[in-house]
């Protein structure tokens, strides 16, 4: 069995002409309101107290996140209330994972990634207005608190809810306890089975057993994607 390879990369100005044309395209998955044009992220990746990253299976592009930090003069503009006015905020942008590859536990590795990289920063909260799916699911998982719902967000006729993460509270889930998305499961020869008394070996839970097919998690949340929010 191919195992594939996730990897994640640092996004900034130096690299987005390298992957300019992959995030343009995956900003389809959003209602044309919604989608960032390329000076958009141009302006976004060339300021301060940005963290994005672009996630990489097998090396190809595989979707993207944004976050930038929100001092307290422009918290108003992002609709973030009833925070401590020294806390060190960082707001989502942009979260999505390419149509394809959606539903397959990526979208919560990469969100992840970007927590941890905001915990590295000094960051105390991450905040984002989140379409009702995937994103907005994965986000409660690890600790989000509602606050507040926003009708025709970004004039798409669509719903958003905002919420935040305390970063000192994260909930992220104990290395090696996380979710194995398809193609990343450990060969079987790493799997090691349970003795039982009568020293037969119990079968290797469904989760990590080697599929013999075509084989991912369906997320009850549906696709991951958030729609970017209004840019400085």
């Amino acid at each position: 069995m191919l195992v594939s390879m996730l990897a994640f990369e640092d996004l900034g100005a130096g690299n987005w002409d390298k992957y300019k044309d992959l995030i343009l395209n995956s900003e389809n998955v959003f209602p044309e309101s919604m989608r960032s044009a390329p000076e958009d992220f141009a302006d976004m990746l060339d300021g301060d107290g940005i963290i994005a990253k672009v996630a990489l299976l097998d090396a190809q592009y595989l979707g993207n996140v944004i976050g930038c930090h929100v001092p307290p003069e422009d918290r108003p503009y992002y609709e973030i209330t009833d925070m401590p006015e020294n806390a060190m905020i960082i707001y989502v942008l942009n979260l999505v994972i390419n149509p394809e590859h959606q539903g397959k536990g990526y979208g919560k590795l990469l969100l992840q990634e970007f927590v941890k990289a905001a915990q590295g920063k000094g960051y105390d909260y991450v905040i984002g207005h989140f379409r009702q799916n995937a994103s907005l699911h994965i986000m409660k998982k690890i600790g989000a608190v509602e606050k507040g719902l926003f009708k025709n967000w970004e004039n798409s006729s669509e719903e958003a809810v905002a919420c935040y993460v305390n970063l000192h509270d994260l909930k992220l889930e104990p290395p090696g306890q996380e979710r194995q998305p398809v193609g990343l499961l450990p060969p079987a020869g790493q799997v090691q089975p349970t003795p039982l008394s009568d020293g037969s070996f119990a079968p290797a839970a469904p989760e990590m057993q080697q599929p013999e097919t075509d084989l991912h998690f369906a997320d009850p949340a549906g696709p991951c994607d958030m729609a970017p929010a209004p840019h400085l």
